[in-house]
């Protein structure tokens, strides 16, 4: 039972805290033609001073400072947790923070994209010269190489 109302309890600050962000920024940015998807000040704002032994979203009693010292015992490092960062950074440090994180986050994708489009590129390729290789030898052509850059023209006589 304890727990249904602590699940309660969570759900409803989430959604106070939703709708006090989602209202800071709609005052802040109000007549603006764009509005950046996080304010990390307008969210520290929202969801208040971190609490002693709190951590948002984790529940109590979690050690803080393993979540933001990045010394968490995963080696995993694709995960935002693992990363350095401070619970009472200046709004600049957090900005620069998430700049950070966002490049860092760009230029794995970045890599990822490029190893992957190059595995399938090799794929397609392959594919690509079988399929050909047996339409042709299904209408009894033979296999040529590619035509040499110094092919005559047609109207060209032989000596």
């Amino acid at each position: 039972m304890k727990q249904n109302t602590d699940e309660n309890n969570q759900k409803i600050t989430i959604n106070i805290v939703k709708e006090s962000y989602n209202q800071q920024m709609t005052e802040k940015y109000a007549g603006e033609e764009e509005q950046p998807q996080l304010d990390p000040e307008v969210w520290v704002a929202a969801s208040g001073t971190p609490k002693k032994d709190h951590v948002y979203g984790f529940g109590h009693s979690m050690d803080r400072s393993r979540v933001f010292s990045g010394t968490s015992s995963s080696t995993s490092h694709t995960s935002a947790f693992t990363t350095a960062g401070t619970p009472s950074a200046s709004p600049s440090e957090m900005r620069g923070f998430i700049r950070d994180e966002i490049s860092g986050l760009e230029s794995r994708l970045a890599q990822t994209m490029e190893s992957c489009l190059g595995a399938v590129q090799a794929q397609l390729s392959q594919a690509l010269s079988q399929a050909i290789s047996q339409a042709l030898s299904q209408v009894n052509l033979p296999i040529q190489a590619a035509p040499s850059t110094s092919a005559r023209a047609p109207n060209e006589e032989l000596s």
